[in-house]
């Protein structure tokens, strides 16, 4: 058997809706391509995915869906990837017709499956949708899980609520990757892209979502700004996009708690005017509810920036312990959390910045990540023995 495993990537979205799915598996993809690891094709749908990525690592194919949103189905899905001397399927994210598709295809073809919750099966994020994700699961994603070859936990956190669903399959434990940027690029991109407030301090980037905890993160701003603690000095830029209308009522509360316009929403940013964003900031928040592993965190930790975070981000070991701050989760604990940000030395900062973009380097790569993702899809397919990173 060739020992370079023929690998289809699954995922139903790789937009701003897939919770940061698409760019992680954008940047595996191109790394097991790019070092030869895998022959990986990606298969996406039709309707969700317009024929602009020219630039995507490997193989790209559409298939159309039949049915509605995310339980829409290719019933014939399993039968294009035969066709494609696929050998193994790496599925990206839960609840979706591509669960249904990996049960047909290991039912009809004896073939293996690697599963990616992405942190779906945390809970704080089973809670959203949950009588949905309940009658899913019943029918089908339970099944799905225990019959995986093999369960990619992001994180020991993610791995134990696996195993606290019941699930029996095999987990590896590998983490994401993040490439490091060129910071003397990104300082020439300041004049680039839409404008910005001059005050660009401390940022949070992502998802608007309940799960992110961004109201709690307003509070404590409010607190402190109403209390003066903050001053002319700082603003906090929230960038992302907004779910379900709940941008729109961060704005609200935004506007009913603070006095002075010390919180500014840009909107969702990319490519030169992300790399903008947070090449101005002095800092980077995280206050999530839910994280398996936060890859916003992993980019700002690969800028430089010092970050502060809620304890359910925690995913560095002792060795790195000073390369960012981690709080309690409750308007208290960020409370306290900003303050010592904010007030530490500006030297402080920057020693913390520099030890979490020297902590990226040397264990959240992409080389490292595809190398393990690799050995664990080899070994799925009976070619080699049990890597390190799988827990049975």
């Amino acid at each position: 058997m060739n020992r370079r495993p023929i690998v289809a990537q699954t995922v139903f979205s790789r937009g701003s809706d897939s919770g940061g799915i698409g760019p992680v598996l954008k940047g595996l993809t191109q790394q097991l391509v790019s070092s030869s690891l895998a022959d990986v094709r990606t298969y996406v749908p039709r309707y969700r995915h317009p024929k602009s990525d020219a630039d995507w690592p490997g193989t790209l194919t559409e298939f159309g869906c039949l049915g509605p949103a995310k339980h829409c189905i290719d019933f014939n899905l399993w039968k294009r990837m035969k066709r494609d001397g696929i050998q193994l399927i790496h599925t990206h994210g839960l609840w979706t017709c591509l669960s249904r598709n990996d049960l047909a295809w290991k039912r009809k073809t004896g073939r293996p499956y690697v599963v990616s919750p992405h942190g779906m099966t945390m809970p704080n994020a089973l809670k959203y949708a949950r009588f949905k994700k309940g009658f899913v699961w019943s029918l089908w994603e339970k099944k799905h899980l225990n019959n995986a070859a093999c369960i990619h936990a992001l994180s020991k956190f993610e791995a134990e609520s696996v195993r606290d669903l019941g699930i029996t399959s095999p987990i590896c434990v590998i983490s994401n990757g993040a490439e490091l940027p060129d910071l003397s690029v990104a300082l020439e991109l300041e004049n680039r892209g839409p404008s910005l407030p001059r005050k660009v301090q401390l940022v949070y980037l992502g998802r608007l979502h309940p799960i992110k905890g961004l109201d709690k993160l307003i509070r404590a701003w409010s607190l402190l700004t109403n209390q003066g603690r903050i001053g002319d000095r700082w603003q906090l830029v929230i960038a992302g996009w907004g779910e379900g209308g709940y941008d729109e009522r961060l704005k609200k509360l935004c506007e009913s708690e603070i006095r002075s316009g010390s919180i500014v929403f840009t909107g969702p940013l990319f490519g030169a005017d992300k790399a903008r964003l947070f090449r101005n900031a002095s800092g980077f928040v995280l206050p999530s509810t839910s994280e398996a592993f936060p890859m916003a965190l992993l980019e700002a930790w690969s800028y430089g920036l010092p970050c502060l975070a809620t304890e359910t981000c925690r995913v560095i070991d002792d060795r790195y312990s000073n390369a960012s701050l981690f709080v309690p989760g409750t308007v208290e604990g960020i409370t306290a959390g900003l303050v010592k940000l904010l007030e530490m030395p500006t030297a402080e900062r920057t020693a913390m910045g520099n030890l979490a973009r020297k902590m990226v380097a040397t264990q959240f790569s992409w080389q490292t990540v595809a190398e393990e993702f690799a050995a664990v899809y080899r070994w799925a397919l009976g070619m080699d023995s049990k890597p390190n990173c799988v827990i049975l």
